[in-house]
């Protein structure tokens, strides 16, 4: 993939060997900075994955920063 579209863009994690590798999820921001994106992963993280805590209460407990050559379209 050569970049996300935005929020609410579905996607699938395609990175062999990585623990989350054809898990499911949905962008909720892209970040400017770099081109990655804020992923709320299906099913939850690992905890050795996870960047807030796991009941944040802002509801990000699943979300990871992936980038756009980690995931491809979730039908594609």
């Amino acid at each position: 993939m050569k970049r996300f579209t935005g929020p609410g863009q579905r996607v699938k994690v395609k990175v062999a060997g990585f623990e989350l590798d054809g898990r499911t999820g949905t962008v909720r921001r892209v970040r400017i900075s770099d081109r990655g994106a804020w992923v709320d992963i299906n099913g939850g993280l690992p905890d050795a994955l996870r960047q807030f805590p796991k009941d944040d209460e802002t509801g990000r407990g699943n979300y990871i920063i992936l980038y756009p050559d980690e995931c491809v379209p979730e039908d594609g």
